[in-house]
């Protein structure tokens, strides 16, 4: 009996949350998590514009190594929304799409190509806009490298 009335007090004793406790720390948690999602959409903007320049980089080095291995002639060409790989007269053989708030500006020349040196055909600076950055893709004269520098 006593066993009984001892099981009886532990249970009385027994305070667990109320269920104003539990839509307290619900809200919080809510609001928090409101707050987490707009900064991790910023790094994701930027991570792909990183990713993209990176891309379009190893875009030129590739179609700068055909060009004096094989014998057609390859190009990038800049778009509105994209640009395109392609070899000779043929059909793109890749395309790439811009991100969100990308754009080239390609002054007079719409195109990239190398000779069979893999010197650059018309070097120039080709300015790229990302958001309020400004990336600038330099091709000097000769067979030097191209290289991306923050303008």
């Amino acid at each position: 009996m006593e066993k009984l009335a001892s099981n009886k007090s532990l249970i009385s004793n027994f305070k667990g949350f109320t269920l104003l406790e539990m839509l307290m720390v619900l809200s919080i948690m809510s609001v928090m998590l409101l707050l987490i999602v707009p900064i991790n959409n910023n790094n994701l903007e930027k991570v792909q514009s990183t990713k993209f320049i990176e891309q379009l980089e190893y875009d030129i080095l590739m179609i700068q190594n055909l060009s004096t291995t094989a014998d057609d002639s390859f190009s990038i060409r800049f778009y509105n929304d994209r640009y395109s790989i392609l070899q000779g007269m043929n059909p793109a053989f890749a395309t790439r799409n811009y991100p969100p708030g990308f754009k080239i500006d390609r002054k007079n020349y719409d195109s990239i190509k190398f000779n069979k040196n893999g010197s650059i055909i018309n070097p120039r600076t080709i300015d790229i806009i990302v958001g309020e950055k400004k990336y600038l893709l330099v091709f000097p004269l000769g067979k030097g490298r191209f290289y991306i520098s923050e303008g």
